[in-house]
């Protein structure tokens, strides 16, 4: 049975519901844009794992080097 995302950001989206569920065929990659890329960046800024300031800019909401390095180092 697969577990339902516990934060209000991210229920509801199908991608992220997909990557919740261990969905292999799901996943964010590099240069990829939209909804879910723009929810997980603004829980990195909530979680202080990643600041604007530090590149991660979700107004642009693009997986970039920052994105995915803050999210291959936690």
């Amino acid at each position: 049975m697969a577990l339902q995302l516990e934060s209000a950001r991210f229920r509801g989206d199908p991608l992220l519901e997909r990557i919740r569920a261990a969905d292999t065929s799901a996943y964010l990659k590099d240069g990829q844009s939209g909804a879910p890329v723009k929810a997980v960046q603004y829980g990195l800024i909530d979680l202080d794992y990643a600041k604007q300031d530090e590149g991660l800019t979700p107004t642009d909401p693009v997986v970039g080097v920052g994105t995915i390095t803050r999210l291959d180092g936690k």
